[in-house]
Formats: structure tokens, C-alpha cells, sequence
């Protein structure tokens, strides 16, 4: 596997990756919704005829977590972008079981779920059978999401280890081999 941090991606590869045509992701760059933060979340060159433009890894992930939350019931572009920030550029807080920027949660049996409430986006990991790896108790993710957004009538909740591994395969790369990269080790 080539390096996927350092590496660029064109426009019509991350369209494909995020699930939209170049054309919407040109107009959502040109509105100033895709950031490219980060030292993985570059977006250069474009402006002029003949610079192509070329994303960052974090910044592939940002496009696609957008589009993913557009299409669930997010109708504010700059809201869903604005969420979409918090999976792509944002790690785990202090304290907060280890995670990557623009990665989901690496432990086993963890689902890595990214909350939407307006323009604000909160990762959290979800264990389906209500215990970690070594058998405690874990924390409930939706009722965190929904004291954390002052407990609002709903949200938009995606499944970021389902998008992750779409928009990676829509790379053309194994989303495994990118989250060993990430992480080290096997999942």
C-alpha cells in the first residue's frame, strides 16, 4: 500500500469516494464548506485552469462524512459539513477511548457513531452489547449525545465504520490495510 497520509487525491477520485458527482464537490469547495485541516487534511492547488485540485486523506473523509450526512436527513450544507469536522479533523478528548482523526474507533466490538444536531457532530463509541472487551459496563452513546445537545427533539446518527469503509474502498484501497496503517496491529 502506497502512503495514504501523504498522498493526494484528485477531484473526480473523492467525488467517487464521497458519493457525489465533481461538479457538487467543486461547488461545495468554492462555498468554503471542505476545510482541509490538519497535517492529513490538505486541499491544494485549483484556482486557475490547468491546477488541478488535490485532497488530503482528512479531507476525503471530511467530503464523505458531509455526503453521508446529507443523504440521512441533514439539509444544511454547512451544518453537515460543520459535523463532518469532528470525525475528519478530531481525535479523542482526554480521557476517551483512543481514536485517530478521520478514523473509527479501533477496539474490537466498539461502533463508532458521529451524533448530528444542527452544526454540531459528537463521536462517540457504541458497544451493541452494552459491555466493553473485558466485560464492564460502558456508557450509553445516545443518552451522552442527547445531554451533550441539551437533550433536543432529534438528531441524524451515522455509522462511521460503515462510511469509513465506503469512502476508503472508494479510493480503490483496503480500509483494513488503511486502519492498520492508522493504528498499528489488526482490528
Amino acid at each position: 500500500m502506497s502512503d495514504i497520509f501523504n498522498e493526494l487525491f484528485d477531484l473526480p477520485t473523492v467525488a467517487n469516494a464521497a458519493g457525489a458527482s465533481p461538479v457538487t464537490v467543486k461547488s461545495w469547495i468554492a462555498k468554503g464548506h471542505v476545510t482541509g485541516q490538519g497535517p492529513r487534511g490538505r486541499l491544494e492547488g485549483g484556482g486557475r485552469q490547468g491546477r488541478h485540485l488535490g485532497f488530503g486523506f482528512n479531507t476525503v473523509i471530511e467530503t464523505g462524512i458531509a455526503k453521508t450526512i446529507l443523504d440521512h436527513g441533514q439539509d444544511n450544507l454547512a451544518w453537515a459539513f460543520s459535523a463532518a469536522f469532528a470525525f475528519a479533523h478530531l481525535g479523542q478528548e482526554a480521557g476517551e477511548l483512543p481514536r485517530q482523526p478521520g478514523f473509527p474507533y479501533r477496539e474490537s466490538g466498539v461502533v463508532t457513531l458521529l451524533f448530528v444536531a444542527g452544526p454540531n457532530g459528537l463521536v462517540r463509541p457504541w458497544w451493541p452489547r452494552g459491555r466493553d472487551s473485558e466485560g464492564r459496563p460502558t456508557p450509553d452513546a445516545i443518552g451522552t449525545a442527547r445531554a451533550h445537545f441539551g437533550r433536543p427533539e432529534g438528531f441524524v446518527t451515522i455509522d462511521c465504520d460503515l462510511a469509513f469503509h465506503r469512502i476508503v474502498r472508494g479510493l480503490g484501497r483496503d480500509p483494513n490495510e488503511v486502519m492498520q496503517a492508522a493504528y498499528g496491529g489488526t482490528r
